[in-house]
């Protein structure tokens, strides 16, 4: 699903008045890579690594001059699936540390899947920033809204990640990281009191740039 998404935001974040001024596109869909927090739990990242890099080989057979990967938590093994690749590879912890640089936010809070949690992607990347991290609980919440919205229970992850959110920014969050790529599937940024990093949409964007197509405008913040 985060990938159907990626894509409609590529689309909808590349300022084209025709079909031909769109990117051109290849898209590995493929459903048989492991489960990403599984990997990081049982530590099995090798297995998801393996996975990762057919993938990319496959994608620059077809012709693919630069690859992304719209998956926080599969970021873990990104420098093991990089390695020697002929093609750049943007990374979306990497894109994302850039945005909030540029925002002046300084207690960022983090949603995200316990993998990505676990494995520290986003405390080492923002490790100067004071990140604000969900509880243990909130955490298994967060987890179990994600599962929710890859099963299509939509209203209910949606109403779990409204009540996580609230909790952060009471805390003194003064920003939100969707640090998963299904996240806004259910939750938007309109509905946030707080600027939103929507890290799907900054993965697209960045797309966008580094192919060289026109940029829509467009602010990463939410609604004040």
């Amino acid at each position: 699903m985060a990938t159907a998404l990626f894509y409609r935001m590529l689309v909808s974040e590349t300022k084209a008045v025709c079909d031909q001024e769109h990117l051109h596109v290849i898209i590995d869909g493929d459903s048989t890579i492991p489960d990403r927090t599984w990997a990081i739990e049982s530590q099995h990242t090798e297995v998801l690594c393996g996975s990762l890099k057919k993938s990319a080989h496959r994608l620059i057979r077809a012709g693919a001059e630069l690859l992304v990967m719209p998956c926080n938590t599969a970021h873990v093994v990104y420098n093991e699936v990089v390695e020697n690749l002929p093609v750049p590879f943007l990374n979306i912890v990497t894109e994302t540390r850039k945005e909030l640089a540029l925002s002046g936010c300084t207690r960022p809070c983090l949603l995200a899947t316990r993998g990505t949690l676990r494995s520290g992607l986003y405390q080492e990347a923002l490790s100067d920033m004071n990140v604000l991290l969900p509880s243990e609980e909130e955490t298994c919440e967060v987890h179990t809204a994600i599962e929710y919205i890859k099963g299509a229970r939509i209203e209910e992850a949606r109403s779990i990640l409204t009540e996580v959110v609230i909790s952060l920014v009471a805390k003194g969050a003064d920003g939100v990281v969707f640090g998963c790529t299904d996240i806004p599937l259910a939750l938007e940024g309109e509905h946030i009191s707080v600027p939103v990093f929507d890290t799907t949409r900054i993965l697209a964007r960045a797309s966008v740039r580094e192919c060289g197509a026109h940029l829509r405008e467009y602010s990463v913040e939410g609604k004040a």
